[in-house]
């Protein structure tokens, strides 16, 4: 078992909201995923196709200890009893949640991660 690394979406918006934890793992010229690798704030910064990706229990941590933001997944489960995901985003305790269901966990996270990131004003 892995924990999932963010989309490169999700990585560009960290970058543009200023999200500064040194990473092993990034996106480089041409959206590619390199993983085991250290790259560190200043790095990133000066690299305009360089942006950090961190795991998504990562990104979820930074968001509720460093903005209040809460993002958590909730399962669905219809009448076909198939396995859906609901991202689940609260701010300041309110819950401000617009996803529709997703297919898997991981895939809810990173919807939730991108509405989270939504609300924070980019620096």
């Amino acid at each position: 078992m892995e924990d999932t690394i963010v989309s490169f979406e999700t990585a560009k918006k960290l970058k543009e909201i200023g999200f500064n934890i040194s990473c092993r793992n990034f996106y480089g010229i041409f959206d590619k995923l390199h993983k085991n690798y250290h790259i560190d704030r200043n790095n990133q910064e000066n690299n305009e196709y360089c942006c950090v990706a961190p795991t998504q229990s990562l990104a979820q941590k930074y968001l509720r200890e460093l903005h209040n933001i809460d993002v958590w997944v909730a399962p669905f489960f219809d009448s076909s009893q198939s396995n859906q995901y609901c991202p689940i985003v609260y701010k300041d305790k309110i819950d401000l949640t617009e996803s529709e269901f997703e297919g898997t966990y991981e895939e809810a996270l990173e919807a939730g991660l991108i509405e989270g990131l939504d609300l924070i004003a980019i620096k």
